[in-house]
This record gives structure tokens, C-alpha cells and sequence, in this order.
């Protein structure tokens, strides 16, 4: 393996890392790429430990007032630490984890308490002639946000390394993919944002249900509900597109696209009987 660095694409949303030289990448020469493949199996404990740590606390509250009004609310609050920075072959595994050269990451990850804290709250309130509001409200984590760079190998080779830094330009192609000098359009996947740093705003849905209760004869009694999904309409992120691109007009392509919002607001007429 052949160590390198790379220079991340001018982008303010990207955060630190906008413009700066990216290192402890590598790179498997040629050569040994194309030895036979020989497979060893032993202890992964040889290696290093894989973690994968959950620290949670959650509270809830349910309370019955007057006039039967009645209000439950829960609080989530945790912390999620995952580690896998050992090296099984790869060098560049003690930083980055890109055995899923889409998926790209780092090896140590850690989500913030307040990146896990969830608070959700509903009761009911009864009104005049039967009827009965039954708001629920849950306000939710951002998506978490990552880029995974699919760096060209004229990028690569472009990089100048900054006087007095241990900065290095690989000085070849890359050798997974390409010979060693010519032509080159294989990519390198390099995520440019560590896990856990940045994040889409918090979004808070409400979810309300109007119900009107009727008492029937023979001992029935009907409830019809409307329930409204998403009252405010909310438009929040919950899924986007991850992948970057430093090529074309467009900086980061396609980058933090939304790919799934809250649905759109809803109504839901029903019914329920009773005897």
C-alpha cells in the first residue's frame, strides 16, 4: 500500500474540511493486486475490537387532570459510539472504513446525545356535546449528514503537498484499477464529512385527532374521528442523497438532494362501534 493525500473540493458546506488536504488514504499497488489471493483465518481479537456502544436514558410522564384531561409525554436522550479502527490489511483502516466504496465512512463514529434526543408528547382534552381534540407532537433528530467523494485520479495525482508537512502525492495511478502510467478514469471513494457532525434541522410533527362520540341505542355507542397526519404540512429531510461530485457545472452534483421528505399533510375520516 502507498499512502496519499487529496484535496477536498472548495465547498463551504462541507464544513472544515472545504478546501483542505485529506490524508491517510492508500493505495494498493499494481503488483500486489495482482498476486494470487491467499486467505488466512484467524482471531479477529489478533486485530483490534469492534464496538458498538449505546448509552440511553428515557423518562415518561402520564398524568390524569380535571375534566378528564389527560397528557402523556416521554423523553429519549442517548449517545451511540461505534469503533472498528484496527487494520486487517488496508493501512488507511486506523481512519476510514471503506469497504463499501458507497457507503465510505470513518472507523470511529459518535452521535451526540443531543443528535439522539427525541421528545414526543400526546393527550386528549374533551370539549362541549361529545367532542374531543387528541393532538400528538413528536420532535425528532435531523438527518445526519455525509459525503462520500468519488475523487478522480487526475485529482489525485494533481495534489501538491504543503512545504514541511508530511503531506504526499501518490505519484501514480491508482493501483487497483489502472496501470501505473496512461490514461486513468478510475475514482477513489473518500468520505468527507465524519458521521455525527452535521445534521439536517430537528423536525417536529404534529399529528391531531377530532372525535365526536355517540351514543346509540341498545346499548351502542359510535366514535367518528378525523385524524389529520402532519397538520403544519411539514417538508422536513428524512432521507438524501449522500454521494458527491466534483464534476460538472453544479458543485457536489446531486449532493444533499432530498430523496424522501415527511409525507404531505393528510386526512382520515373514520369510524368506530362499539356493544
Amino acid at each position: 500500500y502507498t499512502s496519499f493525500c487529496v484535496t477536498a473540493p472548495v465547498d463551504p458546506r462541507l464544513g472544515s474540511v472545504s478546501g483542505q488536504p485529506v490524508c491517510g488514504l492508500t493505495s494498493l499497488s499494481r503488483t500486489a493486486n495482482l498476486r494470487p489471493l491467499q486467505s488466512e483465518i484467524v482471531q479477529s481479537s489478533d486485530f483490534g475490537k469492534q464496538t458498538a456502544i449505546n448509552n440511553f436514558f428515557g423518562g415518561q410522564f402520564t398524568g390524569r387532570f380535571v375534566r378528564d384531561i389527560r397528557v402523556n409525554a416521554s423523553v429519549d436522550l442517548g449517545q451511540t459510539v461505534t469503533d472498528n479502527c484496527f487494520v486487517v490489511t488496508d493501512p488507511s483502516q486506523l481512519i476510514f472504513s471503506t469497504v463499501n466504496t458507497t457507503t465510505a465512512t470513518y472507523c470511529h463514529n459518535v452521535t451526540p446525545w443531543t443528535k439522539n434526543l427525541q421528545v414526543k408528547v400526546s393527550g386528549s382534552l374533551p370539549l362541549v356535546y361529545g367532542f374531543t381534540v387528541a393532538p400528538t407532537l413528536q420532535n425528532l433528530p435531523g438527518t445526519a449528514i455525509t459525503a462520500v467523494w468519488s475523487a478522480p485520479n487526475s485529482t489525485i495525482l494533481g495534489f501538491v503537498p504543503q512545504a514541511g508537512t508530511n503531506q504526499v502525492n501518490l505519484g501514480r495511478n491508482i493501483g487497483e484499477s489502472c496501470n501505473p502510467t496512461g490514461a486513468c478514469n478510475a475514482t477513489y471513494a473518500i468520505p468527507l464529512i465524519q458521521p455525527g457532525t452535521q445534521f439536517e434541522p430537528r423536525r417536529t410533527q404534529v399529528d391531531p385527532r377530532f372525535s365526536k362520540t355517540l351514543k346509540l341505542p341498545a346499548k351502542l355507542r359510535a366514535q367518528l374521528n378525523l385524524d389529520v397526519y402532519n397538520v403544519t404540512n411539514n417538508n422536513a429531510v428524512t432521507t438524501l442523497n449522500t454521494a458527491y461530485s466534483s464534476t460538472g457545472a453544479t458543485v457536489g452534483g446531486t449532493w444533499l438532494k432530498p430523496t424522501k421528505v415527511l409525507d404531505a399533510r393528510l386526512l382520515e375520516i373514520g369510524a368506530r362501534i362499539d356493544f
